[in-house]
């Protein structure tokens, strides 16, 4: 799945540095990205004036005059681009948020919002990041990747507020995180010295080492072991370390019936991991650190939460391998370790759940638990041992309780719009615990005031 998410970055970015911007359409993003809507609004009319099928500035420029409470104006231009690009869904969502906001201008953004979002079915046409299905919201996610658009945040104005608060970590570890991925690793090796104690930063820099192309396996490795020290009650670094020095991604897409099995040495690293009390893998500190970047910037988006969205696979790749090595004793005849490598599977699966932020994380900690507690419960029914073939049911639909569910889904995608008030009062909403939001989506957008870490319900 990953892998999938990577590619279609790149196809993204592709698109970016394709694209043709026109000057006016470029100054119309710069004052949207400066909360300067007036200006902002007369750039995009002068760019259509130009090219009036440009549907990407037509979209913006709706977005401008939706949050200037224009709102019928809003609407007339959102409508030109559903009929200019029929596949927009985003813009046809708008629409009807500009029809409803016109008729009632003082009802709130969030409650306008989304109850619009329960009057459609957004998923997957909107899409959480913009990249699925929607042309429009792909165009705008695609100019992000090659530094341009209204959302995207310049280095230079970064620069100048992380030299402004050169002595909060925070804001050290956001300015060396934004940007493209291809300089991330060198933006924060030069941060290293005044954050390599904090184990946010090891666990960010592992992070970034793993969707590396190379691997880089034993620098994961030895980060690990470091991010351990600090933190010796947190399974998560143990796991990675196990994880780096087990790898085998070639041999499992080549042969995946056939990988070797885990060694009883490391079945047993594992297990004592997740006895750990603590599970954290610090992705939602690294998220509040951005909103906070954001916030000093005055910027109007709050699109940065999102870039934090990707997970590393490592986890939920050592439970495949897990997995297949009870296969392999199963298939061997030794059931009483089969069931117990099993077991540290599924256990492993659990971990992860009650971490996820994401519903890209949540799938591929699903996917591993149904899997191998599908081996497991076989084995029990093979056995006759009902009653554990139950129980073991039962704990797996318990866990599926925990999926992201539509609604969530939607509200992920609310922030891909360009529309600051409704992304700001959201994030707020989420913020104070106004909105009941199942828990795995709370985890992920759930940042307390003061900037610190995210904590999962």
């Amino acid at each position: 799945m990953l892998s999938e998410i990577m590619k279609d970055l790149a196809e993204n970015a592709e698109l970016g540095a394709e694209m043709h911007v026109s000057a006016a359409a470029q100054e119309g993003d710069r004052y949207f990205s400066e909360g300067r809507f007036e200006e902002s609004a007369k750039s995009y009319r002068a760019a259509l004036e130009s090219d009036s099928k440009d549907v990407r500035t037509r979209f913006l420029r709706g977005c401008v005059l939706l949050e200037m409470s224009r709102s019928d104006e809003a609407r007339r231009e959102f409508l030109r681009v559903v009929e200019d690009e029929p596949g927009a869904a985003s813009a046809v969502y708008l629409a009807k948020l500009a029809e409803r906001r016109a008729g009632n201008p003082s009802e709130d953004w969030l409650t306008a919002g989304l109850g619009e979002l329960g009057e459609m079915d957004p998923i997957p046409e909107l899409g959480v990041m913009g990249w699925v299905d929607d042309p429009v919201t792909e165009m705008i996610m695609a100019q992000i990747q090659v530094q341009s658009g209204p959302m995207f945040l310049t280095p230079e104005r970064v620069a100048a507020i992380a030299e402004r608060h050169a002595e909060d970590r925070e804001i050290v570890l956001a300015g060396a995180l934004w940007g493209l991925p291809a300089g991330k690793e060198e933006r924060l090796s030069e941060v290293r010295a005044m954050l390599e104690t904090w184990p946010v930063y090891l666990a960010v820099l592992s992070d970034v080492l793993v969707v590396h192309a190379e691997k880089r396996l034993q620098d994961i490795a030895a980060l690990a072991k470091e991010w351990e020290a600090i933190e010796p009650r947190n399974a998560v670094p143990k796991l990675n370390q196990i994880a780096a020095e087990n790898w085998l991604s070639r041999e499992m897409k080549r042969d995946p019936d056939n990988i070797p099995p885990l060694s009883a040495d490391v079945v047993e690293g594992v297990r004592i991991a997740l006895e750990l009390p603590d599970f954290e893998d610090h992705r939602g500190a690294a998220v509040a650190a951005r909103l906070r970047l954001l916030d000093l910037a005055g910027y109007p988006f709050s699109l940065g939460l999102l870039g934090d969205l990707f997970p590393s696979n490592f986890l939920s790749w050592l439970g495949l391998r897990l997995n297949q090595t009870a296969k392999a004793h199963f298939a061997a005849g030794d059931v009483k370790v089969g069931v117990a490598v099993a077991d540290v599977a599924i256990r492993l699966g659990e971990k992860q759940l009650s971490a996820a932020r994401s519903a890209i994380e949540w799938t591929l900690a699903m996917g591993q638990v149904s899997l191998s507690a599908k081996t497991l419960r076989q084995h029990y029914e093979k056995l006759g041992d009902q009653t554990k073939a139950k129980a073991l049911q039962l704990r797996t639909d318990e866990l599926k309780e925990l999926k992201p569910t539509s609604e969530d889904l939607s509200y992920a995608a609310l922030l891909a719009l360009p529309v600051p008030s409704l992304q700001r009062k959201l994030i707020e909403a989420m913020s104070e615990n106004e909105l009941e939001l199942s828990s795995r989506w709370k985890a992920l957008l759930e940042v307390s005031r003061d900037g610190a870490n995210m904590r999962t319900p």
